[in-house]
């Protein structure tokens, strides 16, 4: 069905390296043959379609520990493109901002805000473990939570996080004693409490898929 409406266009599959094994077949002689046939019909269709596919995982280490197809992973890796972390391109935090901001702003029907400099300042040295996913998050919630027409440094002390490191990184503490799944479910909480609540990013960031995490959610009564 995706493939029929992206006819004589694009099709972007994002988040790729979360295929089963089993479409990856599927997906792997579509790809091949420019050929596919819909689920109930008799008639095999021919595909004109560009493929963009995103992931965010090492789809090369995903081959070697057997989770990907190696030939499905060459068949798209025609022309790698690779998009650095944001904390790795802090020019373009300012002008990702600023569209947030209006977009935000239109979409909660309130007056443009502005960027006090000091904010803006410390919003660019902030690490973005989320990636642009957390800024724009981020932005809505100052948008929604700023009363007056300036983001104000003081703004940013309950929606973001000063207890990083020196080095960037995230860290919270764990008593001596504990059990591994409570520093897990620990783990987990802090993650989608702390820099994303979006579950498909926190299992990205964890390192699982959104199934395990959805499994370990309900095993740790974690809401």
């Amino acid at each position: 069905g995706r493939f029929a409406l992206a006819e004589s266009g694009t099709l972007f599959l994002d988040e790729i390296g979360e295929v089963p094994l089993k479409n990856q077949v599927e997906l792997l002689r579509a790809l091949e043959s420019r050929e596919y046939q819909p689920l109930g019909d008799t008639q095999v269709h021919q595909a004109d379609v560009r493929i963009i596919a995103a992931t965010n995982r090492d789809l090369e280490a995903s081959v070697g520990r057997g989770t990907f197809r190696d030939d499905l992973y060459y068949r798209l890796n025609v022309v790698p493109i690779d998009v650095p972390p944001l904390r790795d391109r802090q020019s373009d935090i300012p002008v990702l901002i600023e569209t947030f901001l209006e977009e935000a702003c239109r979409a909660y029907d309130q007056p443009l805000k502005r960027v006090d400099t000091e904010t803006m300042e410390r919003l660019i040295a902030h690490p973005w473990p989320g990636n642009v996913r957390e800024l724009r998050n981020l932005i809505q919630r100052l948008v929604v939570t700023t009363a007056g027409p300036s983001i104000l440094p003081r703004h940013l002390d309950d929606v973001l996080d000063n207890n990083s490191s020196a080095d960037g990184e995230r860290r919270f503490d764990v008593a001596v004693g504990s059990s591994i799944e409570d520093v897990e479910a620990e783990l987990i909480r802090q993650t989608l409490h702390r820099i994303t609540s979006n579950r498909r990013d926190a299992a990205s960031i964890l390192g699982i898929s959104v199934r395990s995490l959805q499994y370990k959610l309900k095993k740790y009564k974690i809401s």
